[in-house]
């Protein structure tokens, strides 16, 4: 994207999903820092009196008085689509099931050369969005980026902080283990509903191939990498039992993602698992975890969830404020001509709800990096690997370094050492 043709465009950002649990955090967040950061930014949605409602009430919590301007577009109008996507630099979107409403703004910004990040772990409208988008994004210099959240930013920045490592040594990236050791948070009745949403849009034998097929997320390979899930398993690096964790699907999908255009290494290899302290606690959570996912199948136990958790609910404020997460990533590097193998050891941690205040603080500075600092992006300033300027992205494989320091500066921990 032509920093020079989006100048004159009179928002940095503009927030998609606004009235909803999560893109009201995000609000919050870009409210809080948008005159620290020198950003002007925009909410949009169809409603302009709970857009408006959503402004008072950030207002009251903030104390900032100056509110952000509301365009009204409709999902279904591409159109109106069209119309709010010309106005920013970046648009965040929070509105999912993305399968069922996001393409119509994917191709807006790629048409429109507007950039473009979101919290989707859908991996069908991942592919699905690099199967049709992703060349005329490289060609018109946009930057479509998913997954700027908790899913899968830790995943996605911790196995590039490993690989850059690696790489400042001339070293080449063959194995990563990333391991969820501390998790305390909510759930929101919109993240509940698009993951029930996920088993109504796709028929189950759908559903395998994502499941098996470790290049799922990267339509470009003609290879088919068969992956087989991680139940239980004890790991020396970690110290623990290391149990199933379905955010493995995407969080891994994502990283292989990087590595197609990052190149870490010619035989990478990944897997995420959840930390426990003992071997019946993993096997208690490996079970548990299966049946509630693949409950989900069931319309019926969709329907109660959405029943007992309505979309638009989520965490309180105590809860999100006392929440927090740690992942460790362990990284072996390929051999060297003298077959020593280097070890090298990431901590991505944040201090607050993870899928929601700190997923609101993460898409927030990808926006903005975005926004403030593209010109860097294609530039040493993202790492030791070409990033990406233009295409269906990642946030490592296009932001890199850039987008680490920010979160490091927005309070976020994220290290490498060897190990």
């Amino acid at each position: 994207m032509s920093t020079v043709a989006t100048s004159s465009r009179p928002y940095d950002i503009v927030v998609w999903g606004a009235t909803g649990f999560t893109g009201a955090l995000v609000v919050e967040y870009l409210t809080n820092n948008a005159a620290a950061n020198g950003i002007k930014f925009a909410v949009g949605g169809r409603n302009k009196a709970k857009l408006q409602q959503v402004l008072d009430r950030v207002a009251a919590r903030t104390g900032i008085s100056e509110s952000a301007d509301i365009i009204i577009a409709d999902s279904n109008g591409q159109d109106s689509l069209d119309k709010m996507v010309a106005q920013a630099k970046v648009v965040i979107t929070t509105v999912g099931p993305y399968a069922k409403y996001g393409e119509k703004l994917v191709s807006a910004c790629v048409r429109i050369k507007t950039d473009y990040v979101d919290l989707t772990a859908e991996p069908h409208f991942i592919r699905a969005m690099a199967e049709k988008y992703h060349d005329l994004a490289v060609k018109n210099n946009v930057l479509i980026v998913n997954s700027c959240g908790f899913d899968s930013i830790p995943s996605d920045l911790g196995t590039f902080m490993v690989a850059n490592h690696f790489a400042s040594k001339g070293l080449q990236t063959q194995t990563v283990k990333i391991s969820l050791n501390d998790f305390v948070g909510g759930i929101s009745g919109g993240t509940l509903a698009s993951m029930s949403d996920i088993f109504k849009i796709n028929r189950i034998s759908e559903l395998v191939p994502m499941i098996t097929n470790g290049n799922f997320h990267v339509p470009e390979s003609k290879d088919k990498l068969t992956v087989i899930p991680t139940l239980i398993r004890y790991d020396r690096d970690f110290g623990s039992w290391q149990a199933f964790w379905p955010m493995d699907l995407p969080n891994s999908g994502i990283v292989r993602r990087s590595n197609w255009f990052n190149n870490y290494g010619p035989v990478f290899r990944v897997t995420e698992t959840k930390a426990w302290s003992n071997l019946l606690l993993a096997v208690f959570q490996a079970v548990a975890v299966w049946i509630a996912f693949m409950s989900l199948v069931i319309p019926f136990v969709g329907w109660i969830v959405g029943r007992i958790v309505p979309p638009g609910t989520g965490p309180t404020d105590a809860t999100l404020k006392n929440g927090r997460f740690s992942y460790d990533i362990v990284g072996y590097s390929q051999r060297n001509d003298a077959g020593e193998q280097v070890k090298a050891k990431a901590l991505v941690k944040g201090v607050s709800d993870p899928g929601y205040g700190e997923t609101a603080k993460m898409v927030s500075e990808a926006a903005m990096c975005l926004a403030l600092q593209r010109a860097q992006i294609g530039t040493p300033a993202t790492g030791n690997f070409k990033s990406l300027t233009g295409g269906v992205a990642t946030t490592a494989s296009s932001m890199g370094m850039l987008l680490i320091e920010r979160l490091r500066k927005a309070g976020m921990t994220l290290t490498v050492e060897d190990y």
